[in-house]
């Protein structure tokens, strides 16, 4: 999913499946409770987002910027963040 709003497209779904988003760019967004399963997320910025309670399964991340987000709760399972920054998560 190229340059598509991730919050508009995310919101109003129970689970977040085997997508892909790349270059995303936005901040302030809400997803709490979150299930994001089997994505990939490359090139993204996705700054000072409430992921908190969220669950991770398989998902991928590829130099994205996750500043001053917050990921309390969250369970990552088989997640791996690659060349990302994550700084005050």
């Amino acid at each position: 999913m190229e340059e598509e709003k991730f919050y508009e497209f995310c919101k109003g779904l129970e689970e977040i499946k085997n997508y892909s988003f790349l270059n995303v760019d936005e901040e302030k967004i809400e997803l709490p409770k979150a299930d994001i399963n089997r994505c990939n997320f490359k090139n993204c910025k996705i700054k000072e987002a409430n992921f908190e309670n969220s669950s991770f399964y398989n998902v991928e991340f590829k130099n994205c910027d996750f500043s001053n987000s917050k990921f309390i709760g969250a369970s990552f399972i088989r997640t791996r963040f690659k060349n990302c920054k994550l700084i005050r998560m």
